[in-house]
């Protein structure tokens, strides 16, 4: 850590990196093809510093594989999970001089393309899916490196900020005259590996919630690093909204936040007669978890989308349980 070239602050190329994954053994990205979030920080508060990255796993996706590199008695310890690093991967949370990693997992997603349902395919100009970002915070606890998320509520009050502004951004986009007039819509961004075949069905879920505010729902905001100039500032992507709404209120719940914060949000999607949206509602209502939100999930299983139904019906099956991370793994 205190070395005149310190790799934190002085890090090595990315094909140094690669070497370095080809020659550790049994490495998980030791086949890596791609590289990415390469950062050195002294995660284990003992001086010598751990290296953090993204790769691809010796897969074709973009970097899904979190992984930690200690040095440590001589030997080379690596531990790894299934997910991307987060913006900006390692902080120091607290600012105690204690360096925590940032993973973001996913969740609930939605297929997202101009529908027409009078149409031979309904889905038109499509390209993309949304999918419910959820950041979690791993720091080293003395035998491998555990998941403290609920110990840092500052950071996701912050996240939590951060998605609101992102959220006005899009609103105020949305009520533009420009956007009111031509119907232009802002081009979207593609989940990494996922695409899914939409199908077309009527139905709408019972029930409905009347005399209560909508939930304040938000957005996080990119690192102003990766803003590009005023110039040139693209318009919002309006398609990620849902997913991104729907994760602003899964924020508010993990702070302390009213148990049902976003089901205004679930109910319109669970009504709707866009399929995708219904089975968005199903991959979200779990989340929420209340005795109302059950009803709709069982609403939800009775679908005339074989889709929906059958993601209703698996929720249901797994209703109540604690929700499972993967977390880093150990490697031999």
């Amino acid at each position: 850590m205190n070395a005149l070239h310190d790799l934190a602050h002085n890090p090595p190329s990315e094909e140094a990196v690669r070497s370095f994954l080809r020659n550790v053994p049994n490495s998980v990205g030791g086949i890596t093809n791609q590289v990415c979030d390469i950062q050195f920080a002294d995660l284990k508060h003992n001086g010598t510093l751990s290296l953090v990255l993204g790769d691809d796993g010796g897969g074709t996706a973009d970097c899904n594989y979190a992984e930690i590199f200690d040095k440590s008695g001589g030997r080379i310890e690596e531990y790894f999970q299934v997910a991307y690093i987060g913006s900006p991967g390692v902080e120091d949370i607290n600012g105690d001089g204690h360096f925590e990693v940032i993973v973001d997992t996913t969740g609930a997603y939605e297929f997202v393309g101009r529908y027409d349902p009078s149409a031979k395919h309904p889905y038109s100009e499509t390209c993309c899916s949304c999918e419910e970002i959820w950041p979690r915070v791993y720091a080293w606890t003395g035998s491998g490196y555990t998941e403290v998320s609920s110990q840092y509520p500052k950071y996701y009050e912050r996240e939590l900020e951060s998605v609101k502004k992102q959220v006005a951004a899009i609103d105020e986009f949305e009520a533009s005259p420009k956007v009111s007039a031509s119907g232009a819509r802002a081009p979207a961004q593609s989940a990494p590996g996922f695409s899914m075949e939409a199908h077309w069905s009527s139905g709408t879920v019972d029930g409905s919630r009347t005399g209560q505010e909508q939930n304040q729902q938000i957005l996080r905001e990119p690192s102003a690093g990766a803003l590009p100039a005023p110039e040139a500032a693209a318009p919002p992507n309006e398609n990620a909204l849902d997913c991104l709404k729907a994760e602003a209120a899964k924020i508010e719940r993990f702070v302390g936040g009213p148990r049902d914060a976003g089901m205004n949000d679930a109910i319109r999607w669970a009504n709707s007669n866009d399929p995708e949206e219904r089975k968005f509602a199903s991959d979200v209502l779990p989340e929420i978890g209340t005795t109302e939100a059950q009803r709709y999930e069982r609403t939800l299983a009775r679908d005339s989308n074989p889709n929906v139904a059958g993601s209703a019906t698996e929720e249901l099956k797994h209703w109540g349980e604690p929700e499972k991370a993967s977390g880093f793994e150990r490697s031999p």
